[in-house]
């Protein structure tokens, strides 16, 4: 599931998610300019499978310049092994600020932060 909020872009990752709905929602957002110093929650917590890197790499291609380095991408994941995948995303997004967090609330409450600087 993805939701474009006007404070957010919400991924919710359950299961094996294909590469197209991200594609799609993520064309969308940049069509609109909604990805504008927008801050992203990405939930990895009910994720299984592998990751569509192909995907990843045309999300990375379709960023417009200069937001990178105001957006900020929080990750909620289940447990540390998933932090190895992050660290593939920060040399694919490397002037976007990455974090991961193990909880929902910690994860907000940093974007939040994040927004106000």
């Amino acid at each position: 599931m993805v939701k474009l909020t006007p404070k957010r872009l919400y991924v919710l990752a359950d299961g094996e998610p294909p590469g197209k709905i991200l594609i799609d929602t993520f064309a969308e957002a940049v069509a609109t300019g909604a990805l504008i110093s927008r801050s992203t929650l990405i939930d990895l917590t009910g994720f299984t499978g592998s990751v569509d890197w192909d995907a990843v790499r045309t999300l990375r291609d379709m960023t417009p310049r200069g937001i990178e380095s105001t957006s900020s991408v929080a990750y909620v994941v289940r447990n540390k092994l998933f932090v190895k995948l992050i660290k593939i995303a920060m040399t694919l997004f490397p002037k976007v600020r990455h974090q991961a967090f193990t909880s929902r609330a910690e994860a907000v409450a940093w974007l939040d932060d994040a927004a106000r600087k």
